[in-house]
């Protein structure tokens, strides 16, 4: 009854439709060409959402004249509202603009996680000027709406107006049980508002405590073997982009230590050419460097397989693992396991206090590897060093801002260049002590980084080439390893590599493929040593979206000449394809050329494994075939 006596008081009073049709018309305009592939269920989807926009707006405007008696309390109700309203559309419009994805649940998570980092964001396109101008658009508005809503919305009784509040509200958590499954499929004030609540109420993601990570069921390794004539430091780097470091990119400066580096150990420094990460989140593709298992894979060999230093610790190697980065954050406490462990070093046992939002400055974790170099130098030692300064917000202490803040691009070229800083003072270290001449090294990123290519910033929200396209390098003394190994090096660094070939290569190194307690680890693997030759037909899947870490991304998959996206992360989902090599930018996308024999190959492989086997009818049946 209430709702029909609105509808007819609506007909007397048509102005109170003008502002949500407005909306919704220019929500309509902006994503017309998205809507045209929505399928039957997502258009349903969007037209319920455009009947709840049209109803809060509704309940918003005969609120505000139920107080428009009060001015102090109309401007306020309308100033904790209207903002934040507005927002909620044209923020949405911009946020696509920028990132080709409406903004959505892990949109939300980020602004929560890292706050410091969003609105590091927000800053590039919000500065004082527009500020101050949006502030007086806000009050522009605000005056004329109050003599609009005096004028021409009726007045209704404070009890009506709360059974219509209570009848939104159900309206609104009905709808919200399905926002998952059609997630950025709402008009754009409704898909703000529940992937708002959903970030804010949602226990269950995997940056809360119980969520991410968990503890693996550590295999028992008795250390009884002997260690073999080297050490070893795996340095793995955070979201380090290889087109960055000038080490790849003669044309910039931001590794210079690492230049000279190359340089001075010419015949004992390898640096791999294309490798590439099997996951853009930093949860899924450190596991896959430290045991080898994929996140593709079933997840019970993720939390079952040993840590490339539960393997050395059963050599009797002295082992060690510091980081700078919170290992609370994706539950990485959990996952790793101390005993096998005779330094453990983090950001929260350090003391020391947050860098940037992911941990403490890496200065600190390099003062103490030295330490444990010196410490360790008359022992056969076997550590793992984890830096965070390349992750964004790029923060870097004063003194190394050699490129200053104008640009994302300039911050991210000085945490470049402080990192490269930071190795310099490992190695001199390492040359001080006499370890170059008996100590192998290895360095790796988790994943690279997106800088404003495919209109994104991160590395989360993205598999193109610019977030998987990592370096990685090796240094190999002199008489560790024998001659064809090192043929299989060099024949390797123009190979499809990637970060999940770590763990087989240290299984390698250590020889642990002829004990029999080791050997059926190594059938686990998906990765290659990159002591034998990696085979040129090679696949190298991308994958965050698996049952213990949806990102919600999608999957890659690439091989020497092409480059393969299924994307979830946008609406209607789509298939890409890139011929990575002749278009390194990913500019042409040339889906419409794809044979059958290739959406066969791809099936197949994802077939493969459990966690991405889903993907391979999709690709069969190719959702965005020509037709």
């Amino acid at each position: 009854m209430i709702f029909l006596r609105i509808v007819e008081k609506l007909k007397k009073n048509w102005k109170l439709l003008l502002s949500p049709l407005l909306f919704f018309v220019t929500d309509f305009i902006y994503r017309f060409q998205q809507l045209k592939e929505f399928d039957s269920f997502q258009l349903i989807f969007y037209c319920i959402s455009v009947c709840l926009s049209f109803s809060y707006f509704i309940f918003i405007f005969l609120l505000l004249r139920s107080i428009n008696h009060k001015p102090w309390l109309f401007y306020l109700i309308f100033f904790l509202i209207g903002p934040l309203w507005l927002f909620s559309f044209f923020g949405s419009f911009q946020f696509e603009s920028m990132n080709g994805i409406f903004p959505n649940y892990h949109t939300f998570l980020f602004i929560r996680e890292e706050p410091y980092s969003a609105w590091t964001l927000a800053t590039y396109t919000l500065n004082l000027s527009v500020s101050l101008i949006l502030l007086a658009v806000i009050i522009g508005i605000g005056f004329l709406l109050r003599k609009f809503i005096q004028s021409s919305i009726p007045l209704i009784s404070n009890r009506k107006l709360l059974v219509y509040s209570v009848i939104q509200l159900i309206a609104f958590e009905t709808v919200s049980v399905f926002q998952p499954k059609f997630d950025q499929c709402a008009i754009a004030d409704v898909n703000f508002a529940m992937n708002i609540q959903r970030a804010v109420f949602d226990f269950s993601d995997y940056s809360r405590p119980g969520g991410g990570l968990k503890e693996r069921e550590i295999p028992k390794i008795e250390p009884t073997l002997t260690p073999k004539n080297f050490n070893v430091l795996v340095v793995i780097f955070e979201s380090a982009r290889k087109r960055s470091m000038g080490l790849y990119n003669k044309e910039l400066s931001t590794t210079p230590f690492l230049n000279e580096f190359e340089k001075k150990y010419a015949s004992n420094f390898y640096k791999f050419l294309e490798p590439k990460t099997i996951a853009t989140s930093t949860m899924l593709a450190v596991p896959a460097i430290l045991n080898g298992i994929g996140p593709y894979q079933d997840k019970s060999l993720m939390f079952s397989q040993p840590l490339i230093w539960e393997y050395a610790k059963a050599l009797n190697y002295k082992t060690f693992f510091m980081s700078s980065h919170q290992l609370s954050m994706f539950a990485f406490d959990d996952f790793y396991d101390q005993t096998s462990l005779d330094f453990y070093y983090h950001q929260e046992n350090s003391g020391n206090p947050l860098f940037n939002e992911l941990g403490m400055d890496d200065k600190f974790a390099t003062e103490q590897l030295t330490k444990k170099l010196s410490e360790y130098k008359d022992e056969r030692f076997f550590g793992v060093i984890q830096y965070n300064t390349t992750h964004y917000p790029y923060t870097v202490p004063e003194e190394f801002m050699n490129w200053g803040d104008e640009t994302i691009m300039d911050e991210y070229y000085n945490a470049m260049y402080y990192q490269d800083q930071l190795l310099s003072r490992v190695i001199s270290q390492m040359e001080k002590e006499n370890l170059m001449s008996n100590t192998i090294i290895l360095f790796v990123s988790d994943h690279s980084e997106a800088i404003e290519e495919h209109k994104n910033i991160g590395h989360l929200e993205t598999n193109y080439i610019e977030t998987l396209d990592i370096p990685m390098m090796l240094y190999v003394p002199d008489g560790t390893l024998k001659n064809e190994e090192l043929n299989s090096i060099k024949l390797n660094l123009g190979n499809l590599t990637s970060n999940i070939d770590v763990t087989p290569t240290i299984f390698d190194l250590l020889d642990l493929e002829k004990n029999k307690k080791f050997a059926p680890y190594s059938k686990n693997f998906t990765g290659y040593s990159l002591l034998q030759p990696v085979p040129e037909n090679r696949y190298v899947i991308t994958f965050n979206s698996n049952t213990y870490a949806n990102f919600n991304t999608g999957i890659s998959i690439l091989n020497q000449k092409w480059h393969y996206l299924y994307r979830t992360n946008i609406v209607p989902n789509r298939e890409e394809l890139y011929f990575w090599k002749s278009d390194p930018l990913e500019a042409q996308d040339y889906l419409f050329m794809m044979p059958s024999n290739i959406r066969k190959d791809i099936a197949l492989e994802f077939e493969k494994y459990p966690e991405s086997a889903r993907f391979g009818p999709l690709v069969r049946e190719g959702i965005n075939r020509k037709k």
